[in-house]
């Protein structure tokens, strides 16, 4: 019997230990992720600063794809590093890594329209018209699905530190 209550303690302590070491994972993937979320941020505005004062289309599309879309891997890399036995806490980070590949997904479409866009219609082409707007709703689709995801992750994070 006391071998039982020994074995019942110590498994006890093990499992309050893992529970609040994922705890601490939890709060440091949320640290890691606004913290690289921050960088990525103020990257952008400076890439985006360049690619404004730029009056080369190469320069500018170069700086979406070799400066930008890299810095994405880097931080879904960040983000996976984190592994988690909750469901809750795997869902927060799913959902990080999906904000993070749609952020990825808008800013290569900034560069295919930056590359696609053309000032002028010389030859009145309707289809260009379309395609013109098609691509910048398809954007504006992008930024609007950032903007609810985001507020989702804050949400989970919120929700699971409360409980």
């Amino acid at each position: 019997m006391k071998k039982l209550i020994f074995l019942m303690a110590a498994v006890s302590f093990i499992l309050i230990g893992c529970g609040d070491n994922e705890s601490d994972d939890l709060e440091s993937l949320y640290e890691a992720f606004s913290r690289n979320h921050e960088e990525l941020r103020n990257d952008m505005e400076r890439e985006l600063e360049d690619i404004r004062n730029s009056d080369d289309r190469e320069s500018q599309v170069d700086i979406y794809y070799n400066n930008l879309v890299p810095k994405f891997d880097d931080f879904k890399s960040v983000i996976n590093n984190y592994e988690f036995g909750s469901t809750e806490h795997l869902e927060l980070q799913e959902s990080m890594l999906d904000y993070i590949n749609t952020l990825e997904t808008l800013t290569k479409r900034y560069g295919e329209f930056n590359l696609n866009f053309y000032v002028s219609n010389p030859m009145d082409d309707d289809s260009f018209s379309e395609s013109f707007e098609e691509d910048l709703e398809e954007i504006q689709l992008l930024e609007d699905n950032i903007d609810t995801k985001y507020d989702e992750i804050e949400e989970q994070y919120e929700r699971i530190r409360d409980e």
